[in-house]
């Protein structure tokens, strides 16, 4: 597969800006909202595939602290990921 890693890791920080917003408007998560700053501070030491499943935690999270849902997150990032999702 070829794509462009920067892209790919301004895609990733992005949405980890929209999901330290999401976490910051919940009093009660502070480890979620470490974590994000951790994923953001990291985005360029870590491998594509372990930041992909860093992601998916978060996103988890704010689904479980009913912040978005599932639905929301499909909608809102499919545009982002559609252009590489479609050379697998």
């Amino acid at each position: 597969m070829n794509y462009d890693i920067d892209n790919w890791y301004t895609v990733l920080n992005k949405l980890a800006d929209k999901y330290e917003s999401m976490a910051s408007s919940s009093d009660d998560d502070d480890e979620l909202k470490t974590f994000i700053l951790k994923f953001k501070s990291e985005l360029k030491i870590h491998s594509l595939t372990k930041l992909n499943r860093w992601l998916g935690y978060i996103q988890d999270r704010l689904i479980a602290a009913e912040l978005t849902t599932v639905k929301d997150e499909r909608n809102f990032t499919r545009p982002y990921f559609k252009f590489y999702l479609q050379e697998v």
